[in-house]
């Protein structure tokens, strides 16, 4: 019997289209002002919504998707489209699911709508610190002039940060999570705020990843362990700075380390487990609609591999917002950060 998520899926396209049609049946001035494209565009935005609403059902808990509407809230009015829009979506993609679920089904997928209504509420009246955010470890005092450095896409300056903060003693880890990583995290807030643009957020990635590299040379290895550790983003995630500064973590402790990079497809993963014999596999997913593609991921290690599996751990943005996520999809560990990832393998 077909799981809930990939129902959702299958009725993806059909979903998104009657929602659509029914936002521009009740706004005829649509057309006129934006055309096919935007109806096209608006069908591809509440597609986006079952993906994310997949991850919800992954996990087993709505917060994903109501994290996911609140932030697309918030990027919708810095950019001053009106929150109606948003909740209209939700309405019709409610009506749709209503006709063509069972009833427990839809009772779930209401439950969920129901939890992201009301965060959406909260979330207007008051602004709130994202939940992934709560979790990060203690930002170095220069994480937020570093932000700025990055937003700016001021290489020299920001080098010459990072480059005083490994004078005064801090190593490759300490930088990558109490520096880099806040930074990070602020740099796509700005971006969701509409205060950068896309190309300034894509410089300070392509900054920090030659920062990355540039203190990696500089880091003193641990002797080896003889254990070895494979880190990949699942299939779909394309953010792999996080996965690679844990992968960098475990190899200067010590671990023989494959770090496989961005989208990687699960039956090359599988593949690399096989040949490679990994004794532990971490994997990293930066949003909710990536939740499903995990647990699948999971869910073909544990059967390819049985008894005999490597040790799963996961991390990565969306998984900030639930620190028990990892018990419900089947791995055996979870992390926030490159040094946090560390004590969990002890």
């Amino acid at each position: 019997m077909p799981i809930l998520s990939e129902i959702l899926l299958e009725h993806s396209h059909a979903a998104a289209d009657y929602a659509t049609t029914r936002i521009y049946a009740s706004h005829p001035d649509l057309q006129h002002r934006f055309g096919e494209q935007g109806k096209r565009s608006c069908k591809a935005d509440i597609a986006l919504h079952i993906s994310f609403l997949t991850g919800a059902l992954s996990s087993g808990n709505s917060r994903p998707f109501t994290e996911y509407i609140c932030w697309l809230d918030s990027v919708l009015a810095a950019r001053n489209v009106p929150g109606s829009s948003l909740v209209e979506s939700l309405h019709w993609l409610a009506d749709y699911f209503e006709h063509k679920l069972t009833p427990i089904e839809h009772a779930i997928i209401s439950g969920i709508f129901n939890d992201a209504s009301s965060a959406l509420s909260a979330a207007r009246v008051s602004a709130q610190i994202p939940a992934f955010m709560q979790c990060l470890p203690a930002p170095h005092q220069s994480a937020d002039l570093l932000t700025r450095k990055l937003a700016a896409g001021n290489i020299r300056e920001a080098h010459e940060l990072l480059q005083q903060a490994h004078r005064d003693g801090a190593g490759y880890i300490y930088i990558a999570t109490h520096l880099l990583q806040p930074a990070m995290y602020q740099i796509g807030q700005l971006w969701q705020q509409n205060q950068i643009s896309v190309a300034q957020e894509h410089l300070a990635t392509t900054i920090v990843q030659n920062e990355l590299a540039y203190l990696y040379s500089l880091a003193d290895f641990s002797p080896s362990n003889g254990k070895r550790a494979l880190f990949a983003c699942v299939e779909g995630n394309l953010h792999s700075i996080g996965i690679r500064m844990v992968a960098d973590s475990f190899e200067l402790a010590g671990w023989q380390v494959q770090q496989l990079g961005a989208n990687l497809p699960i039956k090359a993963l599988l593949s690399q487990i096989s040949t490679w014999q990994p004794e532990l596999v971490g994997l990293s997913v930066s949003q909710a609609q990536h939740l499903d593609t995990l647990r699948r991921t999971i869910a073909a290690i544990h059967g390819e591999f049985g008894e005999h599996r490597p040790q799963i751990m996961i991390g990565g943005l969306c998984t900030n917002a639930l620190s028990e996520m990892w018990r419900t999809l089947k791995a055996d560990s979870w992390s926030p950060s490159a040094d946090l990832a560390q004590i969990e393998t002890i």
